[in-house]
């Protein structure tokens, strides 16, 4: 699957991935953890027994497929599935934050009352289709970053759409994207974002380029959807 694809082949390209001997894209990579600020976990794939390949994100996720296009429906579900749960649910939780803390200014909130507004933004981002059981109500208790920690979660959708974006951009490229695409990693975190999207023609203030990132999550959808029938 080509996006599914896209980020791990940045990190680790597989043997005659790229024919070409020129390519920007060859050669063995190494992160200089000294100027980068990446974080979080990385997702492998490795040749399985006989012709499937094996894909492994380090943690919970850990299974065998064939390229043959019969494990499609799966890895698209867990594509979206994950896209959901680093955009859509990191925003309600920032917008649950949001409106906790700003009501806190004016005084003291109760237990009933934070509730109430958990429940208003879990209605919101999950839509009619999920039934909210009573009880749900206190969800929010398990989630300590809420208090003590908050307003870091919008940078999980940030990053995730701001990779779609970059995918999308890299869908239409004719060339030129595989030099700037590595130029902008070697940069680490030396550079504010919008030094880095800039040569992409890309600006995180515009809603343009958030509908980029948002666009490929609902053409995913849409493919999953086309394969359930």
């Amino acid at each position: 699957m080509k996006i599914a694809l896209f980020l791990c082949s940045l990190l680790a390209l597989p043997a005659g991935a790229a024919s070409a001997a020129d390519s920007p894209w060859n050669g063995t990579w190494k992160l200089d953890e000294a100027k980068s600020q990446f974080t979080g976990g990385t997702m492998t794939f490795s040749k399985g027994a006989g012709d499937m390949l094996h894909f492994s994100d380090g943690s919970t996720t850990d299974y065998d497929f064939a390229i043959d296009g019969k494990e499609r429906k799966a890895m698209l579900a867990a594509k979206v599935e994950d896209m959901i749960n680093t955009v859509v649910r990191q925003i309600a939780f920032y917008t649950f934050e949001r409106a906790v803390h700003t009501e806190r200014k004016s005084g003291e909130l109760t237990a009933e009352r934070i509730g109430e507004l958990w429940l208003d933004v879990q209605r919101e981002s999950l839509g009619p289709a999920i039934e909210l059981k009573p009880g749900y109500e206190t969800f929010w208790v398990y989630i300590p970053h809420f208090i003590h920690t908050p307003f870091y979660v919008y940078a999980y959708a940030f990053g995730d759409c701001l990779v779609n974006s970059l995918y999308a951009v890299y869908e239409r490229a004719d060339e030129g994207f595989a030099e700037r695409y590595l130029a902008m990693l070697s940069a680490g975190g030396t550079k504010h974002y919008s030094e880095l999207l800039a040569p992409f023609g890309l600006d995180a203030r515009d809603p343009a380029f958030w509908q980029g990132g948002i666009g490929i999550i609902e053409r995913l959808i849409g493919e999953l959807e086309a394969l359930q029938g």
